[in-house]
């Protein structure tokens, strides 16, 4: 059996992803600015069991750069 690529929620099995989506810790979520300058910000998320959801207010900085980036 061929090992999970990136992309894969098998890698989701890994024992240490598993705690890190059960416990309180934020996630940092790493985009590009409008400028391309790198930025990194925790993030608040909810595992469900399928995906990993994250949620920002409609006017937090981080939205701008990101829409051009996420699926409708």
């Amino acid at each position: 059996m061929a090992a999970p690529q990136q992309g894969d929620v098998g890698l989701l099995d890994d024992a240490a992803a598993r705690d890190l989506l059960v416990s309180t810790v934020p996630a940092h979520l790493a985009y590009a600015w409008t400028d391309d300058t790198p930025r990194n910000t925790p993030i608040w998320f909810h595992w469900d069991g399928r995906a990993v959801v994250m949620c920002s207010p409609s006017n937090a900085p981080k939205v701008k750069p990101l829409k051009g980036h996420l699926s409708p």
